[in-house]
């Protein structure tokens, strides 16, 4: 029988370098969040639907910035808490991934596109869901809510629709739109290669966690793992956090205006003291 372990030993304090990531982390946010709000005060279009998109790409961000601080409030407590960070950073990621999809192109139109895509992409997803709801023992106030959801979902994408041929794009261009889009896809999309391949490594080692894949599992079997430095570990889910960095770059690029030249001031000094710190950290990765 495999040695059981119990709770007491779980308990690995952040070191020094780790708390100094985490600081830097947190500091990269607080700059991001005041980004946030001055991207919902630009209205780059005269269509509401046109601004929704916007506001949603920031509301993904906002979502990927709490997830975040769920795997910088693990790594200031407990080290050996590291497959619980896995776990959160893969949907970091995933996240991160969606906005530079939605985002990368150059074309204005491309990217109204891409919003259209992920759009029908929710609605294809809830097909076999919604299904298996309406036919459980739900109560028929939850049952009620996904019916609405659904209903939300389709009128949204009408709205759009109208929104982008009113933009000048084509009804046909919008009809061959598919109605899947799957992380594989969007990264085979995001450019450039350098970027695509670092999501790529970085995707695989964290679903490893998620999916309760075997090196889930594995350090259970080895003898007193719990005397093992897990500091190594941590090199995956902090990198993904600096991801969201990206993520806000973007938005500036493509978004934003002169309001914003402070977070171009003030961040490069951080990212530069981050990126000196996780290579001094995990100079072995």
């Amino acid at each position: 029988m495999p040695k059981s372990h119990s709770v007491e030993f779980s308990l690995y304090p952040p070191s020094p370098e780790i708390k100094t990531i985490v600081h830097l982390l947190r500091k990269s946010l607080n700059l991001l969040n005041d980004l946030l709000n001055d991207l919902h005060r630009i209205n780059p279009w005269d269509d509401r639907r046109m601004n929704r998109m916007l506001s949603e790409i920031v509301y993904l961000v906002c979502y990927q910035r709490e997830q975040i601080e769920g795997v910088l409030c693990i790594a200031s407590s407990n080290l050996y808490l590291y497959p619980s960070a896995f776990v959160i950073s893969r949907t970091v990621l995933e996240t991160n991934i969606l906005i530079e999809y939605l985002l990368q192109p150059e074309d204005e139109s491309e990217r109204i596109i891409r919003y259209i895509k992920y759009l029908n992409s929710q609605f294809c997803n809830r097909g076999t869901f919604d299904e298996n709801i309406l036919n459980s023992g739900l109560s028929q106030l939850e049952k009620d809510k996904s019916i609405k959801e659904k209903d939300d979902i389709t009128n949204d994408i009408s709205d759009m629709k109208e929104s982008a041929i009113k933009y000048g794009i084509s009804s046909e261009r919008i009809s061959k739109v598919k109605k899947t889009l799957s992380v594989a896809s969007m990264m085979d999309d995001i450019s450039p290669p350098q970027k695509q391949n670092k999501f790529k490594i970085a995707y695989y080692m964290l679903s490893k966690y998620s999916h309760s894949m075997r090196q889930s599992i594995r350090r259970y079997s080895q003898p007193n793992f719990e005397n093992e430095d897990p500091v190594y570990y941590w090199h995956y889910p902090l990198q993904s956090c600096q991801y969201i960095l990206l993520s806000a770059e973007k938005l500036i690029s493509r978004f934003a205006d002169d309001r914003l030249d402070p977070f171009h001031d003030d961040l490069p000094p951080i990212l530069s003291e981050l990126d000196a710190t996780m290579n001094a950290v995990f100079k072995e990765n």
